[in-house]
Order: C-alpha cells, then structure tokens, then sequence
C-alpha cells in the first residue's frame, strides 16, 4: 500500500491554496533549473548538501535555517548517543521531528541510505519524519521504513510538485502536522475498506453459491462451492482492470444497464444477467475486435478467463447479479484497494473454506480449527515480507552488484564523451548492467506454502525494482528512455514459484500475481509451471495421495541447476499428531526428516525441506514461532541449524500473529558456519536497533537471548520451596492407541470414565463422556490406579497458561492431564488457588518468554519447579474461596447449557455456532443474527417469545459471570498476600496479565 491513501491524499489538495502553491513552484524552476540540474549532476555531496536544503526546503518549502532566529531547520546536527551527524534536522521548538540525510548524484539507489537515516531518527524520540535524496530522487517516510513517497526532482511536473508541497512544506509539515493525519487517516480507511469490502465480497459469494445450489441440483455442493468462488475472481480481476485502465471503464456497469435495457426491448429477447456477464468473461479470454479491427475487449487469455463448462452453464438468478455486482462497482480498485487489502481479505475467507467444506461434506467443522489455525495459515504483514525478502533476495543481489562494482557511487558523466555518446567507461558499464539483468532472471525464489501469494508478490515487487535500478542508469547513461516492456512476466515465467496444499491458495496467488502485472494489450502470463498445488513435505502417493508433491519432478529445470536460490515465507505451524494426521504420516515425517521429534511441528519441517531444496550458498527467509530457540523438542532444529550459517534472528514480540504466537525472523544460508556470533534485532519497523550479538553454543543449548532476565517478582517467588516439595506429580494415563483404547460408550465392565485434557477448565470439569478400556498391563504408561484413586488437582499439559481443577471422583485421566497430589490434603485448596492465580499467569509467561507459545506443553519438571507456599491457617479461607467459584460455574453452566439444548432440540441442530456458546455476552439482535447462520428463521411471534426467555436468561448469565470474576479477583488478592506482594507490585502483575 503507498503511504498515504491516494483519495485523502485529493482531499487534502483540495486545501492547498493555489496562489502560495504557484508562487513555491515557480521558485522551485529557479533552483532547479535544466543549467543548474547539468551542475547538480556532477556535484559532490559536500558542494551541494547544504546548498539543497537551503533551496528545496529553504527558499521552496518556507523553513528558516540556522542561524536564523527563529530557526527550524538546522545542518550537520550530531546524533544524542554518538558522534554521528545528520545532514539535517527538522525542529518544532526544541524536539526533531524530521531528519534528513544526502548523497550526490553518484549514489543511485536510495535504498542505501536508509538504515543510516533511520539511525538518525532512531536517536530523536520525537522524530518521525524521515528524508533522503541524491539530489535527483527524493524520498519521504513517516514513522516506519515500510512505504514512502518518492519524488523526481529533476522532472517534477506542478501537479507532482503540489504533494511534495502537501507533504513536506512548513505550512503543511511543521504547522499543521498534515502527514502524521494523512497517514493516520490512511491507516483508518485501510481498515474500513477491507472490512467493508470483506463484508460485501463474503455476502456476494455466499449469495451467489446459495443461489446457484438451488437452482442447479444436478451438480455436487461442494463442486458449485468451487465454481463460486472462481466466479468471484473473475469478477475480482474486471473490477481492478477497469480502474487500472486495462478495460472499458465502467464495464460491469455497462453489462448490468445493457441487461436492463433489454429487459424493456420490443424488439429483443430478454437475457438473462448471468448469460451477458459471462459472455463478457469469455471475450476477455479470446478478444473481440470490431469490422474495421479496432479492439473493442482485449485478450487476456489465461485460466482465470478460460471457458469453464460447469460454471459457464450455470442458472443464477438476475436479483442475485444486480445488487451485488453494482456494491462492488463502487470500491476504487485502483487507489484504494491493492493487493495487500486483497491479501487480508482472501485470508478471512480461507478460513470460511474449511467450515463450508466440512458442512457440505456433511462433517462436522472444528470450530477451533477453520483452514486458518488447522493448516497453520497466518496472512503476514507487508513489512516482514519486505524484510525477509531485501534480507534474501537483496542480500544475494548486493553482493552480485559488489562483484560486478555496481554498488559503488557511479557518476555518469564519467563514462559519457563531450557529445553524450559512451566512451569505453560507458561501454563497459552498459555490458555490466545488462550482465546483471541477465543474472536477475536466473534466480529461482519460492515460498513453499505460498498461501495467497504476500510473499512472492513482495519478491516479485522487489525485482522488478532492481530491473528498475538498472533500466535508469542504463537510461540516463544512453540518454534515451528506456523500459523494458514485459520485465514483470519474465520475472514471473522465471523466477517466482510456489507451492501450497489449498487449491483454493494456489488459485488466490496466481490472481493476485496477475492483478499485479496485467497491462493493456498483454495476455494474462502462464503460471501452471511455477505456482502448484501440493503437500510440500511429502512425496509419497501412499501417505499424501494426490497431494503427493516430489520437488526434483515438478521443479526438473531448477534442480538441474542446483536448487533454489532463495526459500522464503511463513510456513504453517502445525503439530503433527498421530490422533490428527494418521500414523502413515507420523511415519513418514520421522523417516524422512531430522529435524522431526516427538510431535513434530510442520514449521520446523519446513525449515529442513528448505534447506533440502536450497542451492549451495542460497538464502532462506522465514517467520516462524520462537519455540525452536528453546524447547526441548526442538533441539535437533537447533542442532542441525547451527551447521549452516545463522545471519540474522529478529525477535518480534507480541506484534505479528501476538493472538496466536510469538515469533521470530530467521535468516538462515546454506553454508557451513563461517562467523562464530549471530546478529540480534528487536523491532525491524525501525531499522538499525540490533540489540546484541551471542554465541553460537549458548543458541544450541536452548538459551533465550530475549528473555528478560531482570525481573523482581520472579527472582523472590524463585527464593521460595518448589511445588515438588509438597505434592507428587503424575502425568495422565497413555494408551499405545487411542482410537484403539478410548470409546465414547460404556462397551463392557472393563470400560472406565476417562477425563481428557478438553473436559478440564479452570474452577471447573465437564466430563465429555469418554470411556477407557482399562487393561492395565496392556497400558503403554502411567497405569498406576493408586495415583487416579485420590483426591488430586487436574492440570492441562498444553496451553498457553495454567489451566487446573479439583477431582474427587476418582477418576482417570489420559495423559493431556498432570496429577498434582498434595502431600496433605488439606493443602489442596490452596495450591490449586496458587496454579489457577494471577500471579503464576505471570511467573509462566516471565520463565517461558512470553505467553503465546506456540503449541506450549508444560514438562513435568517445569511444573515440579514452580513456586509453594502452603499455610494451614489460611486453608479455610482458600477453600471456601474455591467452592464458592466451583458452584458458581457449574450453576453458570447449567444456565448456558439450558439454552444450548432448547435451540438443539427445536430446531434439530447437530451443532451449536461459537458465538453461541457464549450466548450471554451478545444482544439480542446479535443472538438473532448468529440463528439466522444455521438458516434459523424466526417469526415475529417467534422472535417475541425468544426475547423475553433471552432476556431472562441472559441477566442469570451475567450475573453469575459477574459474582465468578468477583471471587477470581479476591482469590487473586489472597494469593498476592501469601506472597507478601508489595502494591506496587501487584500493578505489574495486574498490568501484565
């Protein structure tokens, strides 16, 4: 997405005054006039530096520079930390607000100049502007390094000039903070548009699919599900076509007033709407000319458009076309929505596929598993996949333009003759450049779960960026205009693949690789040899089927030069379980992967299949969770890796996927390790804040080099007896085979109730009605009845956070459950209010390095090594505490559950909706919206009936919840006091949790 919002940004030019603008841009021709332009060419930095800031912003933009009293701009200002210096500084009293940093014309790629100027900025705390020119180009950021604006000075037209004077003049900047409210306002309409676009694309789709199901029973649901949404994209690529120039403008509107029309035609038959669109869709495929051969749709060719028999025969009602088509019509497809909004959009409706695809396969969805979390698809922001991609794809194309003395400041002047013509510098220079365009499309870049397609759209982006570099100086050194025409389909065709396990991914990546360099009179390119469906870990037909995927076959060309030259992307994090993915795959994954231990996690897979299919000395860019850097079972991830060459680890705490998990960036090389030292970064938004280098050995034992070791709170509860000191920890009951072993019926005497980890809440226990059959000698482990027999606390292995109850049934437990046994009895009520409390919320998250682990399982040492204090005088107190809360959720469950079993029973449902299992927390009319989803329609007498029972209900929910946090809070304020918490630091604890 650009910086600011091309709309707003006509709204505020709406504001400028046209006196003040002209009267600036005549100044600017003075000062950068075609004579004084010829002298800037072959100026040196330090002639002009402060010579530009005087003109541009100076005499231009309306600053005062030093020593002008009062002044706002001032040169060479040193950094606070160090003695480095700005070129120049943009002061709003005594704060910088603005940097800015200079290179002469020899400096070409402004790229380079970055990390420094936001070193620069880095050091003033209230800087948020950032500007940097090589006298020609200039660039202008806010905040962050992700986008900016970029500005020909050498060619700048008066309307181009009116954003420069938007943007940086005093009036604007330094006044009235007009790029700080731009991009704030940007940032909101981004928001708003991809909501409400969503809403309208999601309504459209699932309008179109219901209709076209009931009007076409001949076909399967799950097939017209597909046909859908293939329809949508078609739709998706006019609509941006049209904004981008590529169509007739307005053509979807034109299909519907053409349809219209000849609804009121004596003279023609009436046809209906969807025979005219996709009579539209498949000229766009083929092209239509007029007699005389003027092209009146141009051909695009391609699969999006190709004639598809099912979908193009399709009955589809009128009403369903008309308003739908027209709701889309009005998004700007060519300023306001752009591919990363696209991204963000196709993310949210992967994750509907899955739930539908249960639903018509007639399964039942897990609603905590939607295509999103179950296939580990997390749609990754702009800026990683920039960074990872100028960290890969860059660093291998620095380091062929410091072989080929490219990086070097040029001044072209030098290799031109009195005459412009080249002389042998110039000639030599030219044959480099189309060397290293050559090199460019030699480059194999994949992302082997490519989703919708963020990560090879940002590769492809930056390559096309690198052509660029070459074109202009290959330009300005012949003197002619010089563009390569179909450089972004020799990109695609060559350098850009991907590979993913969803069809309906694969199809999304190719689409927007297609909005991305459609052009008018340009087929669509061929993408069927590079972006393919598959399961990128395994190969074999017998564990995949026909998602079986063997890289050397469907890559032959690539391998046979090696391998790739670049891995990157977000792989998926899942964690392979037998119970999930069937023994064969389990199998298969150990024997074929190294990295691969106990449950195996697929981003971990993913690392080792990159380096696998990597060329020697190539680059892999991942973002992945932090897990591997100090779990147990990763250690042989962190073995392995620590034989290649670690370039870089980027600790992004809490800001990507910070609902979901912590993460790290990983820049890995296929090399044998040449330094000895791994570089650390803390937030890549703001570049240059490297926080530390560490060792190698300390990496490979598990040591966290983010972790904040610093911590008061936690070093006093470490001071303090250990868990293990008054209880006896067991771990839960394992079968050799649960689907063996476990029933959901009581089959014979031998079957025993059995608590699995999902029964088990905090404060409360829902048996789920599972039975064991209890042979104990036939048991894998962890068989011992003496242990289930007595009172104890249940405490969930996996999680994020502490998760426990009481049980004194006596039951067994499988082993998703830890047994915690107090030594006396009587202490079990208050070590379970400990567990359950705020306070160990917080010594979890500070010993595991954040809370969000990804697929976090607590060891048994782990717990063992907790803090414990039991007091008897304060039992009574922790026991009358926990029973209240006890009866309080049962109560609030049987509530819940009351309404639950009324709308089952009613309306027949075999399911209840998430939203719905919390029904107390939404209105009404939220109630009545999330009925309608499982096509429940009610009456007005109907409805009126339900609200009063809603109603009533609802207020007992509330109020039980209400009495339940209540008693939560002053078990909490009880366990602080056990620990002698000063009030100071019970406002961390509170804050932190």
């Amino acid at each position: 997405m650009p910086l600011f919002q091309e709309s707003i940004v006509r709204k505020y030019l709406g504001t400028l005054n046209p006196e003040v603008v002209d009267q600036a841009y005549a100044r600017f021709k003075e000062v950068y006039s075609i004579n004084k332009i010829n002298n800037i060419k072959v100026a040196k930095e330090e002639q002009y530096q402060e010579g530009f800031i005087k003109d541009i912003f100076g005499t231009v933009l309306g600053y005062s520079l030093f020593p002008e009293q009062p002044f706002n701009i001032q040169t060479e200002l040193k950094n606070v930390s160090d003695s480095k210096k700005a070129d120049g500084a943009i002061f709003q009293g005594e704060n910088v607000i603005g940097v800015i940093e200079l290179k002469d014309n020899k400096t070409k790629n402004l790229d380079a100049v970055k990390d420094q100027a936001f070193g620069y900025k880095n050091n003033h705390k209230d800087c948020s502007y950032v500007i940097s020119s090589n006298f020609h180009k200039l660039r202008f950021y806010v905040d962050d390094a992700t986008e900016y604006e970029e500005f020909d000075l050498y060619s700048l037209d008066k309307d181009t000039f009116k954003r420069l004077y938007l943007f940086l003049s005093k009036e604007k900047l330094l006044d009235a903070n007009t790029p700080k409210i731009l991009r704030q306002e940007t940032k909101f309409q981004e928001e708003n548009i991809t909501k409400s676009l969503y809403k309208d694309y999601s309504s459209f789709k699932n309008s179109f699919f219901d209709n076209v199901v009931k009007n076409n029973p001949q076909h399967d649901k799950l097939l017209l599900f597909k046909k859908s949404q293939k329809f949508l994209d078609k739709v998706l690529f006019v609509l941006f076509a049209e904004d981008k120039g590529l169509v007739t403008t307005n053509s979807i509107v034109q299909i519907v007033e053409k349809w219209q029309s000849l609804q009121n035609d004596a003279f023609d038959t009436p046809k209906p709407l969807y025979q005219l669109v996709v009579l539209f869709f498949n000229n766009l495929f083929v092209g239509k000319k007029d007699q005389k051969g003027n092209v009146l749709i141009p051909e695009f060719g391609g699969e999006v458009f190709a004639p598809d028999e099912v979908l193009d025969a399709l009955i589809v009602d009128d009403s369903v076309l008309h308003t739908n088509l027209l709701k889309l019509t009005k998004y700007d497809f060519n300023t306001d929505v752009d591919v990363n909004i696209l991204g963000h959009i196709f993310e949210h409706s992967l994750s509907e596929i899955e739930e539908v695809e249960a639903s018509l396969k007639g399964e039942i969805a897990d609603k905590t598993k939607g295509k999103r979390k179950k296939d580990g698809v997390f749609y990754t922001p702009k800026y990683i996949t920039k960074y990872i991609v100028e960290n890969t794809v860059g660093k291998l194309c620095a380091e062929k333009k410091a072989e080929l003395q490219l990086d070097i400041d040029i001044a072209v002047h030098e290799h031109q003759k009195a005459d412009g013509k080249l002389n042998a510098k110039g000639v030599e220079l030219y044959e480099t450049l189309t060397r290293y365009k050559e090199w460019l499309l030699t480059l194999k870049i994949v992302d082997p779960a490519c989703g919708s397609g963020a990560f090879l759209n940002q590769a492809l982006n930056f390559l096309i960026e690198e052509h660029r570099f070459a074109d202009d100086l290959i330009a300005e050194l012949t003197n002619t205009p010089l563009r390569l025409f179909d450089t972004d389909i020799a990109i695609l065709e060559n350098n850009i693949y991907g590979v993913d396990i969803n069809e309906e991914s694969i199809e999304i990546a190719k689409l927007s690789l297609w909005l991305r360099t459609a052009k008018p009179g340009r087929k669509l390119s061929n993408l069927n040899n590079n972006i393919k469906c598959g399961n990128s870990l395994i190969d074999d037909p017998t564990v995949a089927g026909t998602k079986a995927f063997n890289w050397h076959k469907e890559f032959a060309d690539v391998f046979a030069n090696g391998g790739f030259d670049v891995v990157i992307g977000n792989p998926p994090y899942v964690v392979y379980l037998k119970s999930t993915v069937g023994k064969g795959t389990i199998e298969y994954v150990l024997r074929n992967y190294n990295f691969a231990e106990y449950n195996p996690n697929t981003y971990s897979l993913f690392t080792e299949l990159s380096l696998k299919i990597l060329k020697k000395g190539g680059q892999i860019g991942f973002i992945i969770p932090n897990t591997w850097m100090h779990n147990k079972y990763f250690s042989r991830m962190r073995h392995s890796v620590y034989q290649f060459q670690v370039n870089e680890i980027v600790y992004l705490k809490n800001t990507v996927f910070k609902e979901i998990v912590e993460t790290v960036v990983l820049l890995l090389e296929n090399s044998a390790r040449y330094s000895s030292r791994i570089k650390l970064t803390v937030d890549i938004i703001n570049v240059n804040s490297t926080i530390n280098d560490f060792e190698y050995e300390k990496y490979r034992s598990g040591y966290n080099p983010f972790e904040e070791n610093n911590d008061v709170i936690v070093e006093k509860m470490d001071l303090i007896d250990k868990l293990s000191k008054h209880v006896v920890i067991y771990r839960g009951l394992e079968t050799r085979d649960n689907e063996k072993w476990i029933a959901n019926t009581k089959i014979d005497n031998q079957y025993k109730p059995i608590l699995l980890g999902k029964d088990v809440s905090k404060y409360n226990t829902v048996y789920s009605g599972s039975y064991v059959n209890f042979i104990k000698e036939a048991m894998k482990s962890n068989a011992n009845e003496e242990y289930y027999y007595q009172d104890k606390i249940l405490m969930r292995r996996t999680g994020s956070f502490i998760v426990a109850d009481l049980d004194f049934t006596k039951s067994l437990a499988l082993k998703n459950l830890y047994l915690i046994i107090p030594n006396d009895k009587r202490d079990i009520y208050c070590i379970i209010s400990q567990l359950n409390s705020k306070l160990f919320d917080y010594y979890h998250k500070a010993k595991s390095s954040g809370g969000n682990k990804a697929f976090a399982q607590f060891s048994g040492e782990y717990i063992a090594s907790f803090p414990c204090i039991v007091h008897s005088k304060e039992n009574d107190k922790f026991r009358l505490a926990v029973e209240r809360i006890q009866s309080l959720k049962k109560a609030l469950k049987d509530t819940t559950s009351k309404l639950h079993r009324s709308i089952v029973r009613k309306y027949e449902l075999d399911i209840i909706l998430e939203k719905l299992q919390d029904w107390y927390q939404l209105s009404f009319a939220e109630f009545i919206k999330e009925l309608a989803k499982k096509k429940i329609k009610l009456s007005l007498s109907e409805e009126a009936e339900w609200e009063d029972y809603f109603t009533t209900e609802a207020k007992k929910a509330l109020e039980l919840q209400a009495q339940i946090d209540k008693t939560d809070k002053e078990i909490d304020q009880m366990v602080y006091k056990l620990y002698q918490l000063t009030d100071e630091e019970i406002k961390i604890v509170e804050g932190a949790v």
